[in-house]
């Protein structure tokens, strides 16, 4: 998904590197279900996740109001 849609192929490291961070700063739980492991955002992910939104739109609004 992450090839097709951004044009490269991370390293399977990588992900689980972040999920693993995720996991123990609280923004992700996990759980073993039928020998897999499975990751669910939890409300602290989801509160953190607008917040990243709401600054990453006012970095683009910035940066799009330089170019005009």
């Amino acid at each position: 998904m992450v090839e097709k849609r951004f044009g490269f192929k991370p390293g399977r490291i990588t992900a689980y590197r972040v999920l693993y961070r995720l996991r123990e700063e609280g923004f992700v739980k996990s759980e073993i279900r039928e020998r897999r492991r499975i990751y669910q955002i939890t409300k602290k992910g989801k509160e953190q996740l607008v917040l990243a939104r709401q600054l990453y739109k006012e970095i683009l609004n910035k940066i799009q109001g330089n170019f005009k």
